[in-house]
């Protein structure tokens, strides 16, 4: 008890109880030990400036209780053990280090929050956040490690996810606010919410959603990867100004029944279909805005986009075939095929009856040179009207153009 304890030097807790209303404070020069096999009781509040090491296989109880981590603090976590608390009174402030040391399985928060504006640092294993909380600060993860995100969090701008091993949300909704930085963020089943998130780096979309209402903008330098064989679902809006590349075989689901259900891609901005995956769509009102390029660089198959498409940047198919199943306008547009041999080149499918309007052109890739007679059905289409009002040949996408 008490709430004026200070401590400098080195103290032991094995087992016993800290009670409600107490207040100790470790100096800078102060050393706090959690070890043994015993129960500890945790009601009142730690304020850490120097260390705390949590060790041994004893469970610690929040029952209510508060750690106030200081800058220059660091609390240590050099075992497995269970961090359980009061869900709603119980909270572990971060402005420090907050390290997971030791350990190659999980250490878990139950009930526990976690509000981070310093550094979470998991150097092996895993630390499970599954009692929610806050993060401005920074989130590392070091090789084979991973710091999983088991319930509901709130992400806000200065954030930054790095370290070669994994950030994963898995569950809950992750509610971004803000500029985030990630090297190794992975949308993995959770829902990501929040209507003024923007990524810088690199993130990867496994499964999950994105909810209704969201608005999730790429930066510049920012990568979105859509992996695997699981599909996304799309409620919101996805701005992209940088790049998205999708791979694997799940589908991008655009979903307007709850939500916008959009992908606009702005001038600038690359998605890079980089096999036979498509995007498609639930009611028929959900749409593609493509004022950048989109492009299908990889996969011999069809890639489908359902949604309504509207061009007004580069449609550009260099290998396979992209079928535009819904509404479309390219007015303003360009529309581009790689070349790549008299029987490999990309091709264009568009449903029912064509308006060809904009820009067509090709380039010819790896030193193919066609010969006279050579043709390349590069689009398909149930019926046509207009013409397009400019045609170019580009040889080995240099600079150098050729009218056609």
């Amino acid at each position: 008890a008490g709430t004026n304890g200070i401590l400098s030097g080195l103290m032991t807790w094995t087992s016993g109880t800290m009670g409600s209303g107490s207040i100790l404070t470790i100096a800078t020069n102060g050393v706090l030990v959690l070890a043994g096999s015993g129960i500890k009781s945790f009601y009142g509040t730690i304020t850490n400036a120097g260390i705390i090491q949590i060790t041994g296989t004893g469970p610690l109880y929040f029952y209510g209780g508060v750690i106030y981590n200081l800058a220059g603090g660091m609390v240590d976590v050099q075992n497995v053990q269970t961090l359980s608390g009061q869900s709603g009174s119980s909270v572990v402030n971060n402005a420090g280090l907050f390290r997971k040391s030791a350990g190659t399985n999980t250490t878990t928060f139950s009930g526990l929050a976690f509000n981070n504006t310093g550094t979470l640092d998991v150097q092996t294993g895993t630390l499970s956040l599954s009692g929610g909380g806050t993060n401005s600060g920074m989130f590392s993860a070091a090789a084979g490690a991973t710091i999983l995100f088991s319930s509901s969090y709130t992400v806000s701008s200065g954030s930054q996810f790095t370290g070669a091993g994994t950030n994963l949300w898995s569950s809950g909704t992750i509610t971004l606010n803000g500029s985030v930085t990630s090297s190794n963020a992975i949308l993995a089943g959770a829902t990501l919410a929040g209507t003024n998130g923007i990524l810088s780096g690199l993130m990867t979309w496994t499964s999950g959603t994105m909810e209704s209402g969201s608005i999730f903008t790429i930066a510049t330098n920012g990568v979105l990867v859509l992996a695997g064989s699981a599909q996304k679902t799309l409620y919101g809006t996805i701005t992209n100004a940088g790049t998205i590349q999708m791979t694997g075989s799940g589908a991008l689901y655009c979903n307007n029944y709850y939500g916008a259900g959009k992908l606009i891609n702005l001038a600038g901005g690359l998605v890079d279909i980089q096999s036979d995956v498509s995007i498609t769509m639930c009611c028929g009102s959900e749409a593609v805005v493509n004022q950048g390029t989109v492009r299908k660089s990889g996969g011999t198959g069809t890639s489908t986009i359902a949604p309504i498409f509207n061009n007004t940047g580069t449609l550009d198919v260099q290998t396979g075939t992209v079928s535009l199943n819904g509404s479309y306008t390219l007015t303003g547009g360009t529309l581009n095929f790689g070349i790549n041999s008299v029987t490999n080149f990309g091709k264009l499918n568009l449903s029912g009856s064509a308006a060809l309007t904009g820009t067509l052109s090709v380039n010819l890739n790896n030193g193919y040179v066609p010969i006279r007679g050579n043709s390349f059905a590069v689009l398909t289409y149930g019926s046509k009207s207009g013409t397009f009002t400019t045609l170019f040949a580009e040889i080995g996408r240099a600079s150098c153009r050729e009218r056609v």
